[in-house]
């Protein structure tokens, strides 16, 4: 049997033994999980000896004994450093400092070093693609010593994932054809699936109640009654308590005071400027900019140099995404300081919008939309606005769509603009490619719980399938 080194963020036990089954079956055997949590019980369902990893072990005291490879470390890390440093800020503790990270780095480098090491993986698997700290060096470790990789990333929807052994080369290469290491499906489709098309059609109609899939389930806006609620109930256990009135890093109360500094900076929209650009920013901790925003996962960076390449008299309308003053975010000072709106509203041709103005209003009425990752990239996109990308975005090499740093010093909007119109013709071509790999699924639920083990599903049936197809 082949060794498996399996990481995932969280697995239910019947999810993971449905995996570890059909691993079997095509002669490969789980033999070390790095994930959040563990169940003993995993063994005990599947027969087998498989050793746990955590992701936040650095964490959790126990003594640093597994060798540092220092050379090897610097010859990853390369010029990763501004990409892996925020990752492990991810789960905390936050502001504690560059040399705490920094031996944060270092202590789940020597952990994954010393998993391939003990195992000798034939090869290691990712449920999606990785977004701790130990999972992308375990990934780069993977690279370097030439193991096998097994990935799903994001399809152009949430509804499909790819199977990839390369979580940085596009699913479809700059030439239409589809990249090379990308996994073809047992259960791949010759044609566009009608939920696509649904997705499609209602983008391209300008359907103003057009939600994108996975934002369904957010909820908007943390209110003064939702934060007190909160606190009231948190005086229930003592900690808790201390931690909303004493720790301001995140919680309920820091998520006001973010709110209104952002309310304090907001401009009035009532015509859109041209030449202007719109850019939403991403919701972090999240693995659309973690790592797949590489070194532009500092948002404010990247608004910085977009701003510094446009002429003098074009307007960049900047709007938070919604989900980071939400009720259930993840949302900390690590990745929105108390100054985060602050910086922006420093950055020369930079307005905040409110909230209220529409996502569909800014990509029309702009000239493009610039973003990491987003989707709001995908829909302006099949809308035939042109798009600057920073990071891994799954519509990398879509018509319309250029890479940050490939524009020159001087960004002409109505360049990009006739460019764009140019190849138009060939979006559908581009979607019909992409599918024909994407592994599909129906439409995701709505509710948090459910959608949380819909997409679980989805990752274990993809990498299933893939293998099926060797």
């Amino acid at each position: 049997m082949k060794k498996v080194v399996f990481s995932f963020s969280k697995l239910p036990i019947d999810l993971f033994v449905k995996m570890n089954r059909g691993l079997h079956e095509v002669g490969y055997e789980v033999v070390a999980i790095a994930s959040h949590d563990y169940d003993p019980e995993i063994e005990k369902n599947t027969g087998s000896k498989i050793t746990w990893y955590s992701w936040n072990s650095y964490n959790q005291g126990l003594d640093w004994t597994a060798n540092v490879n220092y050379s090897l470390f610097q010859k990853l890390i390369n010029n990763k450093y501004s990409t892996i440093l925020p990752m492990f800020e991810r789960y905390g503790p936050f502001n504690t400092g560059t040399m705490d990270v920094e031996l944060r780095m270092l202590y789940d480098f020597s952990v994954a070093e010393l998993i391939i090491k003990k195992h000798q993986p034939d090869i290691i698997i990712f449920s999606k693609q990785p977004e701790s700290g130990l999972e992308y060096f375990l990934y780069l470790l993977a690279k370097e010593y030439s193991i096998e990789v097994r990935l799903t990333r994001f399809g152009l929807f949430t509804h499909s994932r790819v199977v990839t052994s390369d979580i940085e080369a596009p699913v479809v290469a700059a030439n239409g054809e589809i990249s090379h290491n990308i996994y073809k499906l047992s259960s791949t489709i010759s044609e566009v699936s009608p939920l696509t098309k649904k997705y499609i059609n209602e983008i391209t109609k300008l359907d103003q109640n057009y939600i994108p899939p996975y934002e369904k389930n957010k909820v908007n806006g943390v209110t003064i009654l939702k934060a007190t609620s909160t606190l009231i109930k948190s005086i229930q256990s003592p900690r808790k308590f201390a931690s909303y009135v004493i720790n301001r890093n995140s919680g309920p109360i820091f998520k006001r005071a973010l709110y209104k500094s952002y309310l304090r900076r907001i401009s009035a929209v009532s015509d859109i400027s041209s030449p202007s650009i719109y850019f939403p920013l991403h919701y972090q901790p999240e693995l659309t900019t973690m790592p797949l925003g590489y070194e532009y996962v500092n948002q404010i960076k990247a608004i910085k140099l977009l701003s510094d390449k446009l002429p003098d008299n074009a307007t960049i309308y900047v709007k938070e995404h919604p989900s980071v003053f939400s009720e259930s975010s993840k949302v900390n000072k690590a990745f929105r300081p108390y100054n985060y709106y602050e910086w922006l509203a420093r950055i020369p041709k930079v307005k905040l919008v409110d909230l209220s103005v529409s996502s569909l209003r800014l990509q029309i009425d702009t000239n493009a939309t610039a973003c990491i990752t987003g989707s709001a990239g995908l829909e302006s996109m099949l809308r035939g606005k042109p798009v600057i990308i920073f990071g891994a975005a799954a519509y990398e090499n879509a018509p319309g769509v250029f890479k940050f740093e490939d524009l020159p010093e001087n960004i002409d909007l109505d360049e990009l603009l006739r460019f764009n119109q140019e190849r138009f013709a060939e979006v559908d071509s581009f979607v019909e490619a992409f599918e024909s790999v994407s592994y599909q699924f129906g439409e995701p639920p709505t509710s948090p719980d459910a959608m949380s083990m819909w997409m679980q599903n989805s990752y274990v049936r993809a990498i299933l399938a893939s293998f099926k197809n060797v």
